[in-house]
């Protein structure tokens, strides 16, 4: 992504990330259920297979809604420490279990694991 004078990209930040649930909810794409308890149906993946964008279904324009990873974000985590949020659902296959769309987690900026990617936010000007 390259920014431009009228196109801004970034890390999404978690305002954005429950702006995104709240939208699905209220368009009547998804409930809140299928947000916070059970997202299978939403396209996390019970396999290890990758999936690429475009692939795993499409909810309100949005690829990867649910996809089998989930996203960094500039959330920091409260409680002193520097750490950021991770958001979203995947699929852990070390324990053969799922996490929902609004599940969050913290974890050290360099740290890496293989269940996690990123979404970039376009900021049109």
């Amino acid at each position: 992504m390259v920014e431009s004078e009228t196109v801004a990209p970034h890390l999404m930040y978690g305002a954005e990330y429950d702006t995104r649930e709240k939208w699905a909810i209220e368009a009547g794409t998804v409930t809140i259920e299928e947000i916070a308890k059970d997202s299978s149906e939403l396209g996390i993946y019970h396999t290890m297979t990758k999936v690429r964008t475009g692939e795993d279904g499409c909810i309100n324009n949005i690829y990867g809604f649910a996809g089998n990873v989930s996203e960094w974000t500039q959330e920091k985590w409260t409680g002193g420490l520097i750490l950021r949020v991770i958001r979203g659902g995947n699929y852990d296959g070390e324990v053969d279990d799922y996490y929902p769309v609004d599940y969050r987690i913290s974890a050290y900026p360099v740290d890496k694991y293989n269940w996690t990617g990123f979404r970039a936010t376009l900021y049109i000007e």
